[in-house]
């Protein structure tokens, strides 16, 4: 989920733009606002109150927001490691997999036998789920 698309805001947004952002898609999508409506469009505003609230959170804080554009550049930089991936959860620990496919990791291209790709492994290496469990072993 980009926190950026959530809002409609661009990546260079204000905190005040920011903040304005939020009210309006709190305003709209508030589930009080939606009590009498049918399940399923109830459903549909909680969840979408719960992103633009999680959206808000993030970028809202300098250094969330510093961590979560860090983690949009390097997905940018090496692909979207796998579909619908935050950037914490990119390298595969959370559900896609390491290459977007079966969560095998790729072979180096050299045909060197069972070498790891180094991109790979740094991609891995260099993800915040990865060091986290590496800090507080999780």
């Amino acid at each position: 989920m980009d926190h950026y698309k959530t809002l409609g805001l661009s990546r260079v947004a204000t905190k005040e733009e920011i903040k304005e952002a939020f009210r309006r898609s709190a305003l709209n999508f508030h589930p009080d606002r939606h009590a009498q409506s049918s399940e399923a469009l109830r459903h549909r505003s909680i969840i979408r109150f719960k992103q633009a609230s999680e959206a808000y959170e993030v970028l809202i804080d300098d250094r969330k927001r510093a961590d979560y554009d860090s983690g949009l550049r390097q997905r940018e930089r090496f692909g979207k490691w796998s579909a619908g991936a935050s950037p914490d959860t990119s390298a595969g620990y959370a559900g896609g997999g390491y290459d977007g496919g079966g969560g095998y990791p790729k072979r180096s291209a050299g045909g060197g036998g069972s070498a790891l790709n180094v991109e790979y492994l740094f991609r891995i290496m260099t993800t915040r789920g990865f060091l986290m469990s590496l800090a507080f072993g999780r």
